[in-house]
This record gives C-alpha cells, sequence and structure tokens, in this order.
C-alpha cells in the first residue's frame, strides 16, 4: 500500500502504485509537503496549513476485494489505550478560536454496510466471560440539546453529540470510550474542563480494565465477531490488582446508584397513584386518612437531593433515604474515577458505611410494597377505588429533588 502527496491532495494505492484513489475527506485542498506513518496514523505536514493527522487507518491495510463484495463486514480493530484526558480545569476556548482537534478517546471500531440495515443494528462489547460490558444500538435515541440546554447552565457548543450507531449503507466508525454502562443518577453535569463539542456528560460507567475483549457486530440476526485488545496507559505503574480494586469500587457505586433509581422511581410512581385517588376518596376519611399516611412514609423513603452536596458524603450517620443514596454512590464513584490507583482506607470506609446506611430503607420499602400497599388495596376494592401497583412504571423523569411539594 502507498501514499502520496501532490500539491492539492492525498492519495492512495491498493496495487504498487498501477491506481490511485483519493484520500482526501475532510482534508483541506492545499500542497502536501510530507507525508510519515506513525504506528496506525497517517500524518500529512502541509505548506502553511499545520499537520493534519488521519487517526487509525488500519481499515485500509485490511481492504481486500472479499471486503468489498462482502454485505457486512467489521474490521479487525487496532490496540485502544487507557488514557485520561488532560485534567485542565480551565473553561474551552470559544469556537470562533483555531485549534486542533485530539483524536478519539477510546476504541475505534470500524465497520462496513453495502445496503441499508433491515431493522436496528447492533454493537456489543463483551469480556473475556462473554459478559456484555456495553451494548450500542442504532434503535437508540440520541440526548435532546434543548432539553440539556434547559438543565444545564452551559453553552451547547460544549457539548460532545452523542453518537448513534448507524444502520446506513457505507463504511462507518463507531468509538467506544472504555466505560461500562453509565449509571442513572438524579443529577448529571458537564465538567468545567470543557473540550469544545467534545465534552461527555458525567457519571461515566466503571473503567474497562485492561484485557482481551471481543466487539460483537449484529446486523440482520447475523453476528460479526473481532477481538479487541485494551491495554492501560504505559505512563501509569498501578498493579492490574490495585486497578481490580478500583473497578470493583466503580461497580459497586454504579450498581449503588441504579438500584437507589430504581426504587426512587417505585416510590415516585406509588406517590403519584395515591395523589390521583386522593381526592376521590373526601367521603371517607378512614380511608383517606390511609392514603394519607402511606404517602407520607414513601415521601420520606423517596427523600430530597441534598442541594448542599458537592460530591462528598457528609460526616455522621443519618437516616438515608433513596435520593440521598443517589447522590452518595454518585460521590464514591467520583472519587474512585479521580486516579487510576487503589482507593484509599477511607474511601473504601465510605462505601461500606453507605451500604450500611441502605440497609433500613431497602427494607422499609419492602415492607411498604410488600404489605402495607395490599393492606391498603384491599381496602380500595372494597370501596370500588382503583388499586395501587407498586410496579407501575413512573410515566416522568426523576428530577434532581425527588420529593413532593412538601419536601424542603
Amino acid at each position: 500500500m502507498l501514499y502520496a502527496g501532490t500539491d492539492t491532495s492525498v492519495y492512495v494505492s491498493f496495487n504498487d502504485g498501477d491506481s490511485w484513489q483519493p484520500l482526501q475527506l475532510n482534508l483541506p485542498h492545499t500542497s502536501m509537503r510530507d507525508l510519515t506513518i506513525h504506528g496506525d496514523d497517517l500524518i500529512v505536514a502541509t505548506h502553511g496549513r499545520s499537520f493534519w493527522i488521519l487517526d487509525d487507518v488500519t481499515p485500509l491495510r485490511q481492504l481486500s476485494d472479499d471486503i468489498a463484495k462482502a454485505g457486512v463486514h467489521l474490521f479487525s480493530p487496532q490496540q485502544a489505550i487507557r488514557v485520561r484526558w488532560n485534567r485542565n480545569p480551565d473553561t474551552p476556548l470559544p469556537p470562533e478560536v483555531p485549534a486542533g482537534k485530539n483524536p478519539p478517546d477510546g476504541a475505534l471500531i470500524d465497520y462496513y454496510l453495502t445496503h441499508d440495515a433491515k431493522g436496528p443494528v447492533t454493537l456489543e462489547i463483551l469480556d473475556e466471560k462473554g459478559s456484555v460490558v456495553r451494548r450500542y444500538s442504532s434503535a437508540d435515541t440520541p440526548d435532546s440539546l434543548e432539553e440539556l440546554a434547559s438543565e444545564h447552565p452551559i453553552p451547547m457548543y460544549w457539548v460532545r453529540p452523542q453518537q448513534i450507531l448507524s444502520s446506513q449503507a457505507g463504511m462507518h466508525r463507531f468509538v467506544w470510550n472504555l466505560h461500562y454502562t453509565p449509571p442513572k443518577a438524579l443529577e448529571y453535569e458537564f465538567p468545567i474542563a470543557a473540550i469544545l463539542r467534545d465534552t461527555p456528560k458525567y457519571p461515566l460507567g466503571a473503567w474497562a480494565l485492561p484485557g482481551n475483549y471481543t466487539v460483537k457486530l449484529t446486523v440482520e440476526g447475523q453476528a460479526h465477531e473481532q477481538p479487541l485488545r485494551l491495554v492501560m496507559d504505559p505512563r501509569i505503574k498501578t498493579s492490574p490488582e490495585d486497578l481490580r480494586k478500583q473497578f470493583d469500587m466503580q461497580f459497586a457505586a454504579v450498581q449503588g446508584m441504579n438500584d437507589s433509581y430504581e426504587l426512587l422511581e417505585q416510590v415516585q410512581s406509588v406517590r403519584a397513584q395515591l395523589a390521583e385517588i386522593g381526592p376521590k376518596l373526601k367521603s371517607n376519611a378512614k380511608l383517606s386518612e390511609a392514603v394519607a399516611a402511606l404517602d407520607k412514609r414513601c415521601a420520606e423513603l423517596a427523600g430530597a437531593t441534598q442541594t448542599s452536596f458537592y460530591g462528598v458524603p457528609p460526616t455522621g450517620r443519618q437516616l438515608e433515604n433513596f435520593s440521598t443514596l443517589n447522590q452518595h454512590y454518585a460521590a464514591i464513584l467520583t472519587v474512585a474515577d479521580s486516579a487510576d490507583t487503589m482507593p484509599t482506607t477511607q474511601a473504601q470506609t465510605a462505601l461500606q458505611q453507605i451500604e450500611e446506611d441502605a440497609g433500613p430503607a431497602r427494607k422499609q420499602w419492602s415492607t411498604i410494597r410488600d404489605q402495607q400497599v395490599p393492606t391498603l388495596n384491599k381496602q380500595l376494592k372494597k370501596y370500588k377505588q382503583a388499586q395501587i401497583d407498586a410496579q407501575k412504571p413512573l410515566a416522568e423523569k426523576l428530577e434532581g429533588v425527588a420529593g413532593g411539594d412538601d419536601e424542603p
């Protein structure tokens, strides 16, 4: 395979120079004075236009007539390196200031479709045991920029557009950010260490550990797999055992966030149903009191987020509710993600304390859901009123303050 730079363009040849194809992509037309290959990247030195880098040319190296004739092809991805971004605390340059763009932070996955897929296309990252680490689909719904703008007081040109897997014909590149699925959080944020149109929404899921993974692309019921090797930033000297401890803490925090969020949704769903039937029971004082009492117990469990919360669990033991639990687990996730090293003993102690404090809240909700709600339903049925379904999905998205109007 050969590359050629001219006074206006860059070309590539797959047959020792007998024929050439343009490799211009989004490269400006200018004089290409020098070419070099560094690892898997093609670097162009232009005349007066700085350097231009084509990241990851491994798909070009793998191209063949058989691939061109195939209906679907998943290219073998290059080795991925787990590297943290610079923790620069400054706000980004405004969009009108010229600046280079960094390569994608993650594993680059390339695939080719000769025709539009019939039905959703899915991409899964599997670990060595075959368990799903991350799953994407062409049917995924992207975040609404209008909603993000209403919820976050930042310029929208900070935000990294959500990448949706494509099911259309053509060549496609998708980036896995080397994280597990993000947790369900009451509050999301965009860090002030922002990058123009490339700032992800936090919290992210747990970091994937260095090791061997499998990329699985499914198109029209046919699965295509390729191995993926993930290695650690060579500057990091933390042992695999300590990285595993970091992962275990992150994973436990994510599970705690998901569990508290789902239980909060159940509680809020019950409260919404109680609020709907409450006005219909004004003529039945006893039943109305029972509904109000149950709603009060649910409100205490739902709680409210702490507006003065800065990512660190408060000192001292307190009665947890599902809103504060979600925040406190998020704090543990932030601490565990602060550096690629074994968690401190203080962080481990804090996680253990949160787990202990979560027990009474979970137990109390089990009592309400499995005993008190059925007891109330018997009374509601007796008076021919709609019954409460503790498993009914919550119609509205949970907000940062999860309590009702009577909450602080």
